[in-house]
C-alpha cells in the first residue's frame, strides 16, 4: 500500500470520526415559532387595592405541542407575570390592573419570552361623587358635607384566581431540544 493511499484513508477516517463526534442535537431540536399561542391560568387573586402586597402566580394551562405531538412546554409550568395598576381614588375614579405575561420555561430548560396579557377596570363612581358633592356643596346649608362627598372613591379592579389569559403567545423563535 502506498503512502499516498494510506494517508488518504487515514484522513477520510479522521474526518468521519470527527463528524460522528460532533453534537448533532441541532438536527434533533424542534422549532417553537414566534406567535404560537398558549393559555395562562392566573392562580391567585389580583386586586388593585393591594398590588404591592400581592404575590401573583400563574401557570401554563395546556401543554404546548409541536406538530409531531412532542410537548415543548408542559401544563403547570410557572409563568412569570408583570402586574401594574392603580388603586381607586377620590372623585369616583376607578382602579385598574394590567397583567402582562413575561416568560415561562420549555421542557429543555430554556427561558421562553412571552407577550400578551389581560386588564381589568373597576367601576367608575364619578357621577355619584360629583353629583352629590356639588349639589350639597353649592347649597348654603351643608357645604362641608358636599366636599366630603367629593371624596367618594370608585371601585377597585379585581382579577379572580383561575382566570385564563387566552391571548398570550411566544415572543420569539426557539429551538427546543428533545
Amino acid at each position: 500500500m502506498s503512502v499516498w493511499k494510506f494517508t488518504s484513508v487515514w484522513a477520510s477516517f479522521t474526518v468521519f470520526m470527527a463528524c460522528a463526534m460532533i453534537n448533532l442535537s441541532v438536527f434533533a431540536a424542534i422549532p417553537l415559532e414566534r406567535g404560537k399561542g398558549l393559555s395562562v391560568r392566573i392562580t391567585s387573586n389580583i386586586d388593585s387595592k393591594n398590588l404591592q402586597d400581592n404575590t401573583v402566580s400563574a401557570m401554563v394551562a395546556n401543554d404546548i405541542k409541536a406538530s409531531d405531538g412532542t410537548i415543548l412546554i408542559k401544563t403547570g409550568t410557572p409563568v412569570r407575570l408583570q402586574v401594574n395598576g392603580t388603586r381607586a381614588k377620590g372623585v369616583g375614579k376607578a382602579g385598574h390592573i394590567e397583567v402582562t405575561c413575561s416568560s415561562t420555561t420549555a421542557t429543555d430548560g430554556q427561558e421562553i419570552l412571552l407577550d400578551g396579557g389581560i386588564s381589568a377596570h373597576g367601576k367608575e363612581r364619578r357621577g355619584l361623587a360629583l353629583g352629590l358633592g356639588l349639589s350639597f356643596g353649592l347649597t348654603f346649608i351643608m357645604p362641608g358635607i358636599g366636599l366630603a362627598l367629593l371624596a367618594i372613591k370608585g371601585k377597585n379592579a379585581t382579577i379572580p384566581a383561575n382566570t385564563i389569559i387566552t391571548n398570550a403567545y411566544v415572543a420569539s423563535d426557539y429551538m427546543i431540544e428533545k
